[in-house]
């Protein structure tokens, strides 16, 4: 594009973007707090963005997170995105008004460069619809705050910085690719990390470009070895006529050679039938996928900080998909709502399903689940009628379509398929990674691009019919009016819904209470009151946690406490609860005495109430919703450490909490006989103690808590976090950055010099 196109570009997508959303956004609660189908970012990015926040007030950089469950990693796990490149704007001004910006700027850097991408084949025009069709899908819409969107809005991006390294290949291209790629995998959601580099991968390898004339827009360039100059132009709009410009050599021309699987051909009167052919299969295209193999690596190696100890974490946990995840799809039935939302009746504000669930988790061991069985409560967000339409009339001439067009539709069709869950293509549910993966769910951003640039294509198509300009802009005109009219009303499906868990108890007596206890301690929260993580906000610890992945001791050890075995959980979890934590009924078990669970909230009416044990001792009661909040003090809870002179038997004697942060405690213990200092957080690789000033080794007792041994002394014991996964992942993203630098600035220096 001219320069003067992408500054007019750059203003148009700033001013359209946020009028689009104009409505949401001046409609309380906004966009950020307005719930539209799930409220996951409220548990997880919200929540942890308050945590990060207060650590680097604090002046250290988050690794753990004490405050929830028994404690985990942090860093390690991604829900925390705390490395993505735009988090640096919130916690550098850390409002409602940022957070809001933020959400419409991801939306903004789709629409710009889908419209760039779409620009190197397409009219304005029809890379205008392009870029609306992708940045109001309706899975933007829908998930408009989640973290996901974070990596898939800039997938139009990656498919432009793929083309210029295939078409150019400078160190410069590969560093942007390489920078990209960080963003994908710190963007906060292993999935959506997955599915682009996916995309971005198999796009890469079967439709990029292998050449490109940056003088003549969508043009493909192959350069002619022993003719000074000589050039060969491949014009889309020529319907596959082959150009040939040669300084020189006058009358040459250029033929195209099918059987020669895309290998260009080019004759010379004068030149004895001289013939050049250029294959994409040979020495060139193993270039340009080393490069982009290259790019991927800096990405990861760039992310490494965060994924090394994500990668930690992994093999310790269990995934909150089961085994046969992967073959849950949207019924068939509904397929319509891919079209228009409003074909089907509006769902009430806040609703978590749009039907009742009906997967049942016994069928993960009994191989391929039967399809009615794995059905999921939602339907499929919209890509809208318009764009559809245009994307069939691409799709007309098949046999005239562009690899890049073939691969958009392959990709559509075969994931459509996938997510629908036709009869094969839900086998994909068996393969490692798809196999707990939301694959009804997370290939539709790639989806959604594929059609827009097909509907691109499809109106490009239609206007090049026409032979009056006045009728192609009124058509366009037309086209892009209705598209914005179309996704507004589709948008409008799901009614915003402020759930109100922080306005609800922000000035409640039992929350203060519990903000001003001077000693560690962990609460339950009950009855939906407050989901879990959103206590990071409140400031106080919480028993339960709501992640991804959590450590597979943890999670053996609350089934275990539940009475569940895994079946019985993933039920309790995705049916009833949609978190990590114990029953109402288990509040009275000794093993949570041991994890320092002091203080249980919960509505009087709700639930958790009617099951409290008797010797619980209410000690705040206020008027809330209708009935009573009550706080509730579990009067055999011990303290968050104990002195043992065994440390698998009851405590002997008390242990004094100095200080307690995420990353270092300290303890203070006078113990008559030998024993051991116990910790009632989770032990886990990277925790180191000393024994005044000397390193210990940290034991695992009660299956999950740290103890180290102590004399018969006064002692001072310090447990800190430094893992070396973290280590090993910073110097390894230094490294690379420090690398990535030289090599770009050196290869610039050198180019300046050559001219």
């Amino acid at each position: 594009m001219r320069r003067s196109e992408t500054l007019l570009a750059l203003l148009g997508f700033a001013v359209l973007v946020p009028l689009f959303f104009l409505p949401r956004l001046l409609t309380p609660p906004g966009l950020f707090f307005g719930a539209l189908q799930e409220q996951y970012y409220l548990m997880g990015q919200y929540a942890y963005e308050h945590q990060t926040l207060r650590a680097l007030a604090a002046g250290y950089f988050p690794l753990w997170n004490p405050y929830n469950a028994l404690g985990h990693p942090f860093l390690g796990d991604m829900l925390s995105a705390i490395l993505f490149p735009l988090r640096l704007f919130l916690y550098l001004v850390p409002t409602t008004v940022t957070r809001e910006a933020l959400l419409l700027f991801r939306l903004f850097l789709a629409a710009f460069f889908a419209y760039a991408y779409a620009r190197q084949r397409l009219r304005i025009s029809a890379s205008i619809l392009a870029a609306v069709a992708f940045a109001g899908t309706g899975y933007f819409q829908f998930f408009i705050a989640e973290n996901y969107l974070n990596a898939e809005t800039l997938l139009p991006l990656l498919l432009l910085l793929c083309d210029r390294l295939r078409t150019r290949g400078r160190p410069l291209d590969l560093a942007l690719l390489g920078l990209a790629f960080f963003a994908v995998f710190t963007n906060g959601h292993p999935e959506a990390a997955f599915y682009v580099t996916l995309f971005v991968t198999l796009y890469f390898i079967f439709a990029a470009p292998v050449f490109h004339a940056p003088d003549l827009p969508g043009a493909q360039v192959f350069k002619a070895p022993g003719l000074q100059g000589a050039q060969v132009f491949h014009a889309p709009d020529l319907q596959g006529a082959q150009v040939f410009k040669a300084p020189g050599l006058q009358g040459a021309q250029v033929f195209h050679s099918p059987d020669l699987q895309g290998a260009q051909v080019f004759k010379a009167p004068g030149l004895q039938g001289a013939q050049v052919f250029h294959s994409p299969d040979l020495q060139g295209a193993q270039v340009f996928n080393l490069r982009f193999l290259a790019a991927l690596l800096i990405g990861l190696l760039l992310a490494s900080p965060m994924l090394i100890p994500f990668l930690e974490y992994w093999p310790r946990s269990y995934h909150f998909h089961l085994p046969g995840a992967g073959f849950y799809h949207y019924n068939l039935r509904e397929l319509a709502a891919l079209i228009s939302p409003w074909i089907f009746p509006s769902p009430a504000p806040g609703a978590a399903y749009y039907h009742p669930i009906v997967w049942h988790w016994e069928i993960a061991a009994q191989g391929i689940p039967p399809a009615a069985a794995t059905v999921v409560p939602w339907l499929i967000p919209f890509a809208g009628a318009i764009p559809l339409l245009f994307a069939l009339v691409a799709l007309v001439r098949p046999a005239r379509l562009s690899r890049r067009n073939l691969f958009f539709a392959a990709w559509s069709v075969f994931f459509l398929a996938v997510m629908f869950g036709l009869p094969g293509f839900r086998l994909l549910g068996r393969l490692p990674v798809f196999n707990f993966s939301g694959n009804f769910k997370h290939p539709m951003p790639e989806v959604a691009l594929a059609l827009a640039y097909l509907a691109g294509v499809g109106l490009d198509a239609i206007l090049s019919r026409f032979q009056a300009r006045a009728w192609r802009r009124a058509l366009a005109a037309a086209a892009l009016v209705l598209l914005l009219i179309e996704l507004h009303l589709d948008g409008r499906w799901l009614k915003p819904f402020n759930p109100g868990y922080l306005d609800n108890l922000r000035h409640t007596a039992a929350i203060r209470r519990l903000q001003a206890e001077p000693e560690p301690f962990r609460a339950y929260v009950a009855d939906r009151l407050l989901p879990p993580n959103l206590n990071l906000y409140f400031r106080f610890a919480d028993v339960r946690v709501m992640d991804g992945i959590n450590d597979r001791r943890l999670v053996a050890e609350i089934n275990d406490l539940n009475g569940h075995d895994r079946t019985q959980a993933g039920n309790y979890w995705y049916q009833e609860v949609g978190y990590l934590q114990p029953r109402p009924e288990a509040l009275g078990s000794h093993v949570l005495d041991l994890w320092n669970l002091k203080y249980v909230l919960a509505a009087s009416t709700g639930h958790t109430a009617t099951v409290i044990p008797s010797g619980f001792e209410p000690v705040s009661r206020e008027p809330f919703a209708g009935g009573e909040l009550v706080l509730w003090r579990r009067p055999r809870a011990l303290p968050r450490a104990w002195f043992a002179a065994d440390p698998k038997q009851e405590p002997s004697g008390e242990a004094q909490v100095a200080s307690y942060s995420a990353e270092r405690v300290e303890l203070k213990v006078q113990p008559s006989v030998p024993g051991y200092v116990v910790l009632a957080d989770l032990c886990y690789p990277g925790w180191e103690a000393e024994v005044n000033g000397r390193p210990v080794r940290i034991e695992r007792v009660h299956g999950l808590l740290r103890a180290v041994p102590v004399p018969a002394e006064p002692s001072q014991v310090v447990f800190r976090y430094r893992p070396i996964s973290f280590a090993v992942g910073l110097w390894t993203a230094l490294t690379t950055g420090l690398a990535l630098t030289l090599v770009t600035v050196i290869s610039s220096w050198q180019k300046r010099f050559a001219l």
